[in-house]
């Protein structure tokens, strides 16, 4: 196995074994919650545990061998002892090659072929989007929908459960599409660069102006720092932090039971 497929690999399993822990996590605060509202004079005995976890032990315990099997992973294809390379940002030298190219001089097939690998990357985005809205589809409508969740104590982690069991395609599924879509995007964007490479460079074109666009960004930064810093200002105006005080006094007396 080269080492592409193993660091491809090992990202798909990562993030598999993220969702899995997440997943795993929501569940046992769920069950937690649902021995703490069963009431009766001894809340944590024995057999109100047992009977919140029996519906999640399954998931819990795949993540425990998610999170062994990524200790065996290290140990049976471990990482390359190298000096880390600074990643190429292709995006930007194919935008400073066209920069410097004159497609005016460009022949019609070298033009049609970069025409198609841009094609090509547009049709993979709009794949990996429609994964994402069909996932969304699937899922949102099921867990907006009040009827499927039960009003009994002892069933709201089953009602819990089944709506993470549906989470999980609706979201990996996508993940996982994504992470191809960037790959090929990136394989294409490398094929177009030296396609462009190809075309007759230009005479007397002024230099690439990348300052302009780094000024783009800059401004962009900056707004959404004053949004955010408006929205923070309009909190305190309107005394949201005087909830949130209520809200944390609240958890540390009531849950926590600090008090």
């Amino acid at each position: 196995m080269n080492s592409k497929a193993i660091k491809l690999l090992r990202l798909i399993y990562g993030i598999a074994v993220s969702a899995m822990t997440a997943v795993s996590g929501l569940l046992l605060m769920a069950a937690c919650l649902q021995i703490y509202h069963s009431g009766g004079e001894q809340i944590y005995t024995p057999e109100k545990v047992a009977a919140a976890f029996a519906p999640i032990a399954l998931p819990v315990y795949i993540t425990l061998a998610m999170i062994a099997g990524s200790f065996l992973l290290a140990f049976l294809l471990p990482a390359e002892k190298k000096r880390p390379q600074v990643q190429k940002q292709y995006a930007l030298l194919l935008r400073r090659a066209y920069e410097r190219a004159d497609m005016q001089l460009c022949g019609s097939e070298l033009l049609a072929d970069i025409r198609q690998e841009q094609k090509k990357r547009r049709l993979a985005l709009i794949l990996c989007l429609a994964v994402w809205v069909i996932g969304g589809i699937v899922f949102l409508p099921y867990a907006c929908n009040g009827s499927n969740y039960s009003e009994e104590l002892h069933l709201a982690t089953d009602s819990i459960v089944a709506v993470i069991w549906l989470l999980i395609p609706c979201t990996l599924i996508p993940t996982i599409c994504s992470i191809f879509a960037a790959y090929y995007s990136r394989a294409s964007i490398r094929r177009e660069l030296e396609l462009v490479k190809l075309v007759p460079k230009a005479v007397n074109k002024p230099a690439p102006q990348v300052e302009k666009a780094d000024r783009k960004l800059l401004y962009i930064r900056l707004a959404v720092l004053g949004l955010a810093l408006g929205v923070i200002v309009g909190g305190f105006v309107a005394g949201g932090t005087a909830d949130v005080l209520a809200k944390a006094v609240a958890i540390c007396t009531e849950c926590v039971g600090l008090g």
